[in-house]
């Protein structure tokens, strides 16, 4: 099997996570192969020297795989109880990647007679993740070139749908090095199987939605998300000030009908951009020119950014989970582009009762109706995508320091309070699910959660 096949295989999980990239059309493959000529003579400068940088600072300790700041903050409790080497393109990467010599060959790939026609004959389904499949094919060559030189403990990652972690960890394996998974964000039936050796999951939710997919492997341990912020224990707020979070995806203008409706009902606003949005001198025009106040995430942390309002307004988000954990009054917008696609409350937040729904048409009435007349928001969903909102110790750490303990051997998690699950809907045979023995009596379903009712005027709308 040739390595385009092979690679096709591995990431077959991941084509459908990953963000639509179609096939260019003939004049980008004559551009492409301009930026790949330029790109291989850069790669060269840099190459042997990024190589032997990476030999030289990667030993026999845990690999954290962060390829952004998103990736960075996720892994930051872990980082701080077993300390180790760092691997991505972040600036404070202990061994970034060789990016031009990466890309260069990517490209390379991209534009080869063979690829090509790999593309051509290939299911359609697959056409839009060339990219990702390329990319996967580099980092992994690079990966197997880097790991044929070190032995590091674990190899440990917050993102199960990214070429870039998959290509590392899938490398990793066939050298028997260990992998977990941190989970950094809620995660929907879209998302691939686990494909590591232990994952750490936020809630029941996670291993209700992996455990139905035959493919996922490995241990999987419940134990919330970090416990910092989920310890704030919804504490309710009055102030009418609003934080709107948004993604580095959407453009600019399809918050203008939020903003507006806000300060008509005389709000304070600010809006807090992702941490992979680099399009900070827009946005600091764009906020001057609405009179809001536009909240740097390099300098504010989220967890700072939630202290002080009431309401906290965004798309199809995790945000919106730890809002509700902070006390606020969570808002989900519903873009025509995600209805189109099919994502309607795609987490399920508001089935469950965490958030309100609305969209840019109609988020003027519905604000003012719910002034008016305050919606009874529900707190007890909320363990059911993470256990850390009820949870009376700090279950990640526990778990994780196991782990790292017992390395090279598999960890006792009954010698520190979970059990295996064999509840519900876990019954995928190759996952074993852990479970804090002091688990919440109060936890739910999956059926109760999704039982709980949307504003009448809500489910008319969109359902």
């Amino acid at each position: 099997m040739n390595r385009i096949e092979t690679a096709s295989i591995a990431v077959e999980g991941i084509r459908r996570a990953n963000q639509t990239l179609c096939v260019a059309a003939w004049r980008h493959w004559l551009i492409g192969s301009i930026v790949y000529a330029v790109g291989r003579c850069l790669s060269y400068a840099v190459r042997f020297g990024k190589r032997a940088a990476t030999s030289e600072c990667l030993g026999s300790k845990p690999i954290y795989i962060q390829f952004g700041p998103t990736c960075a903050s996720a892994l930051e409790d872990l980082r701080s109880q077993a300390p180790g080497d760092i691997v991505g393109f972040v600036g404070n990467s202990h061994a970034n990647l060789p990016i031009y010599h990466l890309v260069a060959n990517a490209i390379a790939l991209i534009i080869s007679p063979a690829f090509v026609r790999w593309v051509w004959n290939c299911d359609h389904t697959w056409r839009p993740w060339v990219a990702d499949v390329a990319i996967y094919i580099e980092v992994r060559r690079w990966a197997n070139d880097t790991f044929s030189k070190i032995e590091p403990t674990l190899l440990i990652s917050s993102h199960d749908h990214c070429a870039f972690d998959r290509a590392l960890i899938d490398a990793g394996h066939d050298f028997g090095h260990k992998s977990i998974y941190a989970q950094h964000a809620a995660v929907t039936q879209h998302f691939p199987p686990l494909a590591t050796n232990f994952s750490l999951l936020d809630g029941k939710s996670s291993a209700d939605i992996y455990s139905r997919m035959a493919e996922s492997s490995g241990v999987a341990v419940v134990c919330g998300r970090q416990y910092g912020l989920a310890n704030l224990r919804f504490s309710p707020r009055s102030s009418n000030r609003a934080l709107i979070c948004t993604n580095a995806l959407n453009d600019l203008s399809i918050w203008n009908a939020v903003i507006e409706a806000f300060k008509a009902q005389d709000f304070a606003v600010s809006i807090r951009t992702h941490p992979s949005d680099r399009r900070a001198a827009l946005w600091r025009k764009f906020c001057a020119r609405h009179g809001v106040t536009w909240l740097d995430p390099k300098r504010s942390s989220l967890r700072a950014s939630l202290s002080d309002v009431s309401h906290v307004i965004a798309g199809q988000s995790s945000v919106i989970l730890e809002a509700r954990i902070a006390g606020t009054t969570p808002i989900i917008i519903q873009f025509p582009e995600d209805t189109k696609a099919g994502l309607y409350d795609y987490y399920g937040f508001a089935r469950s009762g965490l958030s309100l729904l609305s969209d840019p048409l109609n988020i003027a009435n519905d604000l003012a109706f719910w002034l008016k007349d305050p919606p009874s928001l529900k707190s007890e969903p909320a363990t059911w995508f993470d256990l850390a909102c009820s949870a009376d110790r700090n279950f990640r750490r526990l778990a994780f320091d196991s782990i790292v303990r017992s390395f090279p051997n598999n960890p006792d998690f009954s010698a520190i309070g979970f059990s295996i699950d064999r509840s519900g809907v876990l019954n995928s045979e190759a996952l074993d699910v852990f479970f804090p023995d002091s688990q919440p009596s109060r936890c739910g379903t999956s059926a109760e959660i999704g039982e709980a009712s949307l504003d009448r005027r809500q489910s008319e709308r969109y359902l």
